[in-house]
């Protein structure tokens, strides 16, 4: 097995290594996919797997060869402010804090791969400590296959998957500083770096114009009293609207999900991403429901408030009954060319290759129905 990314390492620490065999800085990684965010929930200690495989996993992550179909399992305690990790995945995973810790990353005994983050050396008992690499404002170790680790809740700590990030953070209010404290995890005074400045150099570019074009045409088709016609870009947009006109707008819709503290926003990303990385170009609502245990518990007409706001999900509606008698859904499927988020787009295309758009005759249903063949 090759290699895996190292954490970040001092200067000096590189002066006698084979260049060809260095990694990257953390903050000079270029990644293809949009960062993750894993929102924990402080009154929830059960445990959240993350990977790629949808049907088993909490945390959905790109299905890249990388990734496994469950790469880790992270389980937060309340009691103590710590967050469990096990890597399952055989590529492994880094963990880096946004700040210098002054502690120590040791084992708690000879017997299983567990460790853990402490000031106090004592408590390992003489056992080998983990590489725990220290910099001015980073620290981050590596973690393989079947090790765990207690750390504590640190904002924004990474979890580097090596072809896509995950940032940690919780739900509602941060967890206060005295609590924090109380981990023995002395914390400088060094301020957070944040996201936006560890990728300063490659600044998503917003499309005003395209923003605006994407506005007015929402705008005209809610006013309407009667269907516009419209190119064939737009056609999903117009039936996605009637399908949720019979009841609450999906302003509406959004609104009430987002009084309840639901984050539509990183929801609506969930599915985008299902979409666009799934291996059927065609989905119907039902199969949407279960792609997290957070979207299992919105109703129907919030899911599908959910996928109107994505500019780059069309609908197909279907008419008629399935096998069981009951009314076939709807399905849903990604549009590259209104897709406002640049590395999604590129990423899928180098994916896909040809196979990225949906032809036009599918986005029409057609009913087939079976005639018995002459004797």
């Amino acid at each position: 097995m090759g290699r895996l990314s190292s954490p970040v390492r001092h200067s000096h620490s590189h002066e006698n290594s084979n260049s060809s065999e260095l990694e990257p800085s953390h903050s000079e990684k270029k990644f293809n996919v949009p960062p993750i965010h894993i929102e924990l929930n402080p009154n929830d200690s059960t445990e959240q797997k993350i990977g790629r495989l949808s049907s088993e996993c909490n945390i959905i992550l790109p299905k890249l060869k990388n990734i496994s179909r469950v790469h880790a399992t992270l389980t937060y305690s309340k009691a103590d402010n710590k967050i469990k990790l096990r890597c399952l995945g055989l590529n492994g995973l880094v963990v880096v804090f946004p700040r210098k810790l002054s502690c120590q990353l040791g084992r708690r005994d000879n017997v299983n791969p567990v460790y853990e983050l402490s000031t106090d050396a004592s408590q390992f008992n003489g056992h080998s400590e983990k590489e725990f690499i220290k910099h001015n404002d980073l620290s981050s170790f590596v973690l393989l296959k079947d090790e765990t680790v207690y750390m504590p809740y640190i904002k924004n700590t990474i979890i580097d998957f090596r072809q896509v990030e995950t940032f940690v953070t919780m739900k509602q209010l941060d967890y206060p500083e005295h609590e924090v404290a109380s981990s023995n995890i002395e914390l400088p005074s060094t301020p957070v770096r944040s996201f936006t400045e560890v990728n300063k150099e490659h600044p998503v570019i917003s499309t005003p114009v395209r923003q605006q074009k994407r506005n007015e045409l929402n705008r005209r088709k809610l006013e309407s009293p009667s269907p516009i016609k419209k190119d064939s870009h737009h056609k999903h947009k117009q039936n996605k609207t009637q399908a949720i006109q019979k009841s609450e707008s999906p302003e509406e819709l959004i609104k009430n999900m987002n009084e309840k503290g639901i984050n539509c926003i990183e929801l609506g990303r969930v599915l985008a991403n299902h979409l666009a990385f799934a291996n059927v170009q065609q989905t119907p609502l039902s199969q949407l429901q279960s792609v997290n245990s957070k979207i299992s518990t919105l109703s129907r007409s919030q899911v599908r408030a959910l996928l109107h706001e994505e500019p780059c999900i069309g609908v197909i509606f279907r008419q008629g009954k399935d096998a069981a008698g009951k009314p076939l859904d709807e399905e849903y499927y990604y549009d590259l060319e209104n897709d406002p988020d640049q590395e999604r787009r590129n990423l899928v295309s180098s994916l896909k290759g040809g196979r990225t758009g949906l032809r036009s005759c599918r986005r029409t249903h057609k009913q087939y129905f079976w005639k018995k063949p002459a004797k």
